[in-house]
């Protein structure tokens, strides 16, 4: 795959340039990217509507999230279901990058970020999901679910790093 070849070749040469590593093993890489949706009050028809749209952008089946906690506010009992996710490992890492990447969804009006230093991931909240070219042409059935969240999770020591190997696509630019 196209994306595969241009971190191994380019952006692995961009860290040794840049930060100094001695060793390619010690390089970061993306190791899994989450995505999924939450509720606070959820019915059976956006429940399933968010489990296709993660289906339709990952090819992978999706899961839903159950409450483990009893809420009374949000009137959930132990095992309803809140939400939906997917976890994306290994080869489809770099084919759902490629589509975060060609659909311009890392752009700055689409999304808000936020740096956990703790696991070093980058957490993305993709308000428009209709800009993935998938799900465009049903805009009637998909234009009520709520935001996408997508963690990308990163063996990266610093957040320069980590900010780096996630957008160095845009540095080049």
């Amino acid at each position: 795959m196209f994306l595969t070849y241009y971190y191994k070749k380019i952006i692995l040469y961009d860290f040794l340039n840049k930060f100094k590593y001695t060793n390619i093993n010690e390089m970061p890489n993306i190791k899994k990217i989450i995505l999924y949706f939450n509720y606070k009050k959820i019915d059976l028809k956006t429940l399933l509507l968010s489990l296709i749209v993660l289906e339709l952008l990952t090819t992978q089946k999706s899961i839903m999230i159950k409450s483990k906690k009893i809420n009374v506010k949000l009137k959930f009992k132990i095992g309803s279901p809140i939400g939906c996710k997917i976890t994306i490992r290994k080869k489809n890492i770099y084919i759902f990058f490629f589509k975060l990447l060609t659909n311009d969804i890392l752009n700055k009006n689409l999304y808000t970020t936020k740096i956990n230093n703790e696991r070093f991931s980058l957490n993305l909240k993709i308000t428009n999901i209709l800009k993935f070219t998938e799900l465009d042409k049903y805009y009637n059935i998909f234009k009520k679910l709520s935001s996408l969240n997508i963690t990308i999770v990163t063996n990266s020591n610093t957040n320069k790093e980590l900010i780096f190997l996630v957008l160095s696509h845009k540095l080049k630019n």
